[in-house]
């Protein structure tokens, strides 16, 4: 069920005053937790890494909703930037590997991401061999092979 909001910023309040800076808002949970991190988040921001994750379907039936490809990932940014009321994401993950979208996609999609509004992009819940061959026809990883 989780806290209401009055109770999420007690929270959020107590998790960054001892010094936590790492607040995970997973897609499997409603959207209005990135809402609620942008708003206590205020002049912090900068202390705090706020990485959202795409992949999930926002509205089921429609195919451009989720997935890894380019679209859901641009429309995925999009609305996590507002929602956590910044202007670039810390870290962006791709959260379920889809099986669908060729890997030469989701590495452009992604290296366009880290240019225009996320620092760094990151592959969670995925198996090895999809990461390693993603890596291998990356030009984000191109620089740690030698």
């Amino acid at each position: 069920m989780g806290a209401d909001e009055r109770d999420a910023r007690r929270i959020f309040d107590a998790y960054v005053d001892r010094g936590g800076n790492f607040i995970d808002t997973p897609t499997s949970t409603p959207w209005h937790l990135e809402r609620f991190v942008g708003e206590f988040a205020g002049d912090r921001r900068e202390r705090l890494v706020t990485p959202p994750k795409y992949t999930l379907t926002t509205r089921p039936g429609d195919p451009n909703a989720g997935g890894n490809h380019r679209k859901s990932m641009v429309r995925s940014v999009d609305a996590s930037l507002k929602r956590l009321k910044t202007d670039y994401i810390d870290l962006l993950y791709l959260h379920v590997w889809d099986f669908t979208t060729p890997v030469e996609e989701i590495m452009r999609a992604m290296t366009t991401s880290c240019a225009l509004a996320s620092l760094y992009v990151g592959i969670s819940d995925t198996p090895g061999s999809c990461r390693s061959r993603a890596c291998r026809r990356s030009p984000i990883c191109a620089a740690g092979r030698r």
